[in-house]
């Protein structure tokens, strides 16, 4: 296995776990705003409870998180020096894929320290992942190229 095929494979598996991170945090959405009209619908019966949907959401984006930044790190490892550097801080989807990255983070410290839980956290996480998709977007629209 290529070091670039482990990069990847790190993105992607990062991001996977992300985006197992937002469906739970879309279904506590829909689950929290059922229980909050008291109209109960089927919706209401058919999904988890908020607590195991807030757990299942924790957990995936912690997994998640943790693969997508260690894929982050290890093509900043494949850096020669400050020339490789400077063509990378130019490159839109290596700036924003740092910046989503780090507004995970932030999600997931707030989520972690226990100061806030459920639908705000959740609707966090939805707002980032809209960001990540248009950082991953940038790769097709704005394509530097990383040659390996």
């Amino acid at each position: 296995m290529t070091f670039r095929a482990l990069h990847q494979g790190l993105i992607l598996a990062g991001f996977a776990g992300i985006a197992l991170s937002v469906l739970g945090a879309l279904l506590y959405v829909l689950q929290s705003r059922q229980l909050k009209s008291h109209q109960p619908g089927r919706l209401l019966f058919a999904l988890p409870s908020l607590d195991r949907l807030d757990r299942l959401h924790f957990r995936a984006l912690s997994f998640g998180l943790i693969l997508f930044s260690t894929g982050l790190l290890s093509g900043l490892f494949r850096l020669k020096g400050l020339a490789d550097l400077a063509r990378f801080a130019k490159d839109p989807t290596v700036v924003l894929s740092l910046l989503s990255c780090g507004l995970y983070w932030a999600v997931l410290v707030v989520r972690a320290s226990s100061l806030r839980r459920g639908h705000k956290i959740a609707v966090g996480t939805l707002v980032v992942f809209v960001f990540l998709v248009v950082t991953l977007l940038t790769t097709y629209v704005c394509p530097v190229g990383h040659t390996a």
